[in-house]
């Protein structure tokens, strides 16, 4: 559409939304037209399937309501080495200006545009957001693995 990638990101089932047919209409026809769809859960998923006949792509691993309460009240053992992002800064000294934060909290100041830092980081995988001017926040899941950490 008019030569700009459509990605569509869906909190919510379809359920309620798509219930007037007027919605429904116009929510069928900007899903028809995205390039992608994600949504948060398998159940959402097989919604928009069931609803739309659309493919749509979830973004994590759900868990069940239970396992979510019950890894909730578990503390995380995991502490991030800052000190391995200032290596990488020292060695980046002309992109990263500054480490910013504490824990799995991080940003990252840069001295070149974030848009193209983060796109490089998302063709290695990694999802970022922007945070602050010329700040690029890392924020890793709470069920985040120590390995993940690592390789990231």
């Amino acid at each position: 559409m008019l030569g700009v990638k459509i990605i569509v990101r869906s909190n919510s089932a379809p359920d309620g939304w798509s219930q007037n047919k007027f919605k429904h209409l116009v929510f069928k026809y900007i899903l028809g037209s995205a390039d992608k769809i994600i949504v948060n859960s398998l159940d959402f998923k097989k919604k928009f399937k069931s609803k739309f006949n659309i493919h749509a792509d979830c973004i994590y691993n759900p868990l069940n309501k239970k396992e979510i309460v019950k890894k909730s009240k578990i503390k995380s053992k995991i502490k991030f080495d800052k000190k391995k992002l200032n290596i990488i800064h020292y060695e980046n000294q002309k992109v990263i200006k500054e480490v910013r934060g504490t824990g799995l909290l991080l940003g990252l100041q840069l001295k070149v545009s974030q848009t193209k830092f983060i796109e490089k980081l998302m063709k290695e995988k990694l999802l970022t957001i922007r945070a602050g001017e010329n700040v690029v926040r890392i924020l890793p899941p709470l069920n985040v693995s120590k390995k993940e950490i690592d390789q990231a």
